[in-house]
């Protein structure tokens, strides 16, 4: 659902991952990944959904359908 909203208001998709069988249970049923290419990107995006009512009834809905939420932020390393 999340991500044909993503796109409707011209953002990127982003990539859905399911739990791979075999795990020990302590990995999550579902995560979702986007990447962007600077702080600012990032903080438009967010705007983006911000301004859009149907993502935010999207995203109350959302909320009644899972137990735990958390949200990562990770930079990527120069080596």
């Amino acid at each position: 659902m999340y991500d044909a909203r993503r796109v409707s208001i011209g953002l990127p998709a982003g990539e859905i991952f399911v739990e791979y069988p075999g795990g020990d249970g302590s990995e999550p049923d579902v995560a979702w990944q986007c990447t962007f290419a600077d702080v600012a990107a990032r903080d438009a995006d967010r705007a983006a959904r911000a301004a859009s009512a149907e993502f935010e009834s999207a995203r109350v809905q959302m909320r009644t359908l899972y137990a735990r939420f958390e949200r990562q932020v990770f930079a990527i390393a120069s080596l």
